[in-house]
């Protein structure tokens, strides 16, 4: 005898579905809460995170880097950044300098473990020329650059540039 069938086989909808999609959303509200805590803002995709030593643009001391925040560029406290990897092999002191006459500069320094090392800004609101450095003695690792703007709205040009010198210790 044959088998007889009434069309495709449906999971049945009970306690055990409906458990594990609203331990989903829980688990999607609190991740969503603790990112926010930790440090996000309107507008940020708290989602993301930073960029890897490997896939960010290096920056290279001594070689001047030309770039641009728009609107587009990932953000950070809901203000565009663009990130930049320096690789240090030793005992080094960072000297990074930002210039841009569109926009205040903000610098940041973190390191590939997402500690937020230094930061450097100077709101002035000044139309001219503005130049922004950020020193910081550091040990061989990765870290990131983040340049960004003192105003969320304020988009434009940058001239971005690090140079190293030996450092007898780093900062604490």
């Amino acid at each position: 005898m044959a088998a007889v069938t009434t069309g495709p086989r449906r999971r049945p909808r009970g306690r055990r579905t409906t458990r594990r999609h609203a331990r989903r959303r829980a688990l999607a509200g609190a991740a969503l809460a603790l990112a926010v805590l930790a440090g996000g803002a309107c507008g940020d995709d708290v989602t993301g995170v930073l960029p890897s030593c490997v896939r960010a643009p290096r920056l290279t001391p001594g070689l001047p880097v030309d770039g641009r925040l728009e609107t587009t560029d990932p953000r950070r406290a809901g203000v565009p950044t663009d990130y930049f990897a320096i690789l240090v092999t030793g005992p080094v002191r960072l000297d990074i300098r930002m210039t841009s006459g569109d926009l205040d500069p903000f610098l940041f320094l973190i390191r590939d473990t997402g500690e937020n090392l230094a930061q450097a800004f100077h709101p002035t609101g000044d139309p001219d020329v503005e130049t922004v450095t950020l020193s910081r003695s550091v040990v061989a690792g990765c870290y990131l650059v983040g340049a960004s703007a003192w105003s969320a709205a304020a988009l434009g040009a940058y001239t971005l540039v690090a140079d190293t010198a030996e450092a007898a210790e780093p900062d604490g």
